[in-house]
């Protein structure tokens, strides 16, 4: 969920459903499988932590937009908040799973 979910992935996504020429993105198996999805090497020990930082950031969000369906205004803008950062720690840690230099961060963020 973590990287499907992830401003790499969705920069990637938008990027193979405009090749398609279609005005709407479309979700379809095709599409899915071929997003650049990276394998965890379970003999690595940085990939397990990867993977184990990833798995707990994504409960947090879950989490965080759990609270937020029943938040009252006073607690709403700080779990917005709460959940812009996740989302920052998700996108930091598939910067660094994919090797993504500033140059590229930029240009997933939209910044260039």
């Amino acid at each position: 969920m973590g990287l499907l979910n992830s401003s790499v992935m969705n920069r990637y996504y938008r990027l193979v459903t405009l090749s398609y020429r279609r005005v709407m993105a479309q979700t379809n198996i095709e599409t899915i499988l071929q997003l650049p999805f990276h394998a965890i090497n379970f003999d690595d020990p940085t990939d397990i932590a990867r993977h184990d930082e990833m798995v707990a950031l994504v409960e947090q969000m879950l989490a965080l937009h759990k609270e937020l369906q029943s938040a009252g205004e006073a607690d709403r803008a700080d779990l917005e908040k709460q959940t812009a950062e996740t989302d920052a720690k998700i996108d930091a840690l598939v910067y660094e799973l994919y090797g993504l230099t500033e140059d590229e961060i930029r240009v997933v963020e939209g910044s260039t």
